[in-house]
Parts: structure tokens; C-alpha cells; sequence
């Protein structure tokens, strides 16, 4: 709404912003799910990252595949019993995924990849930066991944424990550990501020 009124009564500083093409270019279906799509992830200046953690979370072999994982695992949880507002939740993560990939014109894009991105440029140039939509995306999928490994916890406690079940569940810990530190590694690393933050307050 603030950019509505901006472009309606104020300079039209969106002409000179960044185009559609470049806001879509990498919001594949599979990026966003991962919650990879934002075009600034690799951004590159002067040969240095914009967002030192969007190069690993594109680039880093065990960082993507743990995202996969986890978007995979949230993915089939949201579809299973139990889970309340499902329904709502997979309107929600339908309606986000459709906002954030449906202007995207590279392989396997949509029919209307390119009409998209001529309203993006024109009448609907204040969402042009469609990663305003993510949440849409990550909210529905944080709740499966939660909902997932629920689950498995209330499984677990109802199997017959047989020799193996101790070690078999001690493994599937160290396995969801493993994937979750996968995926937060740019967090835990600190990465995911722009480089030369700022160092102290000016006076």
C-alpha cells in the first residue's frame, strides 16, 4: 500500500528500480520452495558477494540438499492427517508459489512467464519484488516440518522397541540434526549480512 501511494503521489522512483526479469530470474520452483528465489542471493559486486550466505545456500552442496530435504519433508507433511488448517496452509503455500514463480521465464517456466512480467513492469510494479510474498511460501512449509517430524516423534513412541529401535532411533537423530545444522550453517557462520555492516553508531 505504501508504495501504491508513493507511485500515486510521489516520484516514480520505481522506473528506475530494478526490473521484472531480474526480480523473477531465479524464482524456479524449486528455489522457492528451498526459500532461495531472492535475486539478490547472487548478486556480485565488484567480486564480492552481496549476501555472502546466498552463495551458499546456491552453491554449497550439503546447504542444498538439506534444503531440499526439509522443503520435500514439509512439502508431503502438509498433505498428511492430523495437521489442523491444512487445507488453509496448502491454499497459502499454493497461492505464495504461484505470487513468487509465476513471472519466472527460465527452463520449465510457466505459459504466462512473460504477460507476468509486463504487468510486474507496469501497473503492478510496486510488488515487482515479488520476494515480498515469501512468507506465504515459508510459513506453510516451517509448520510441515514441524507437523513431519511430530509425527515421526508419536511413531516412534508407539513401534515395539526390538534391539535395533534404540540405535535406529539414536540415527534418525543425528540425521535430522545433521540436516538441520546443514541448513542454518550461513546463520550459524554469520553470513547473512552484506559485508562491511555497520561497525558502530555515527555521531
Amino acid at each position: 500500500a505504501p508504495l501504491f501511494l508513493q507511485l500515486g503521489y510521489g516520484s516514480d522512483f520505481l522506473a528506475v528500480t530494478e526490473q521484472a526479469a531480474t526480480t523473477t530470474s531465479s524464482n524456479s520452483l524449486t528455489e522457492v520452495l528451498r526459500g532461495t528465489g531472492y535475486w539478490e542471493m547472487v548478486l556480485d559486486t565488484g567480486g564480492i558477494p552481496w549476501l555472502p550466505a546466498g552463495i551458499r545456500f546456491v552453491s554449497h552442496a550439503p546447504t542444498v540438499l538439506a534444503t531440499m530435504l526439509l522443503a520435500s519433508v514439509a512439502v508431503v507433511s502438509l498433505t498428511l492427517d492430523g495437521l489442523r488448517e491444512r487445507r488453509f496452509l496448502l491454499l497459502v503455500l499454493m497461492a505464495g508459489i504461484v505470487a513468487l514463480a509465476a513471472g519466472y521465464a527460465g527452463p520449465i517456466s510457466g505459459p504466462f512467464a512473460g504477460a507476468i512480467q509486463d504487468l510486474l513492469d507496469g501497473p503492478l510494479a510496486p510488488a515487482r519484488n515479488v520476494h515480498k510474498f515469501v512468507p506465504l511460501v515459508a510459513l506453510p512449509l516451517a509448520v510441515g516440518v514441524a507437523h513431519g517430524l511430530d509425527l515421526w516423534a508419536r511413531r516412534c513412541a508407539t513401534w515395539e522397541r526390538p534391539r535395533w529401535f534404540v540405535r535406529h532411533r539414536f540415527a534418525t537423530g543425528i540425521v535430522v540434526a545433521a540436516v538441520l545444522l546443514a541448513a542454518a550453517t550461513p546463520a550459524l557462520l554469520g553470513e547473512l549480512a552484506p559485508p562491511g555492516a555497520f561497525e558502530k553508531v555515527p555521531t
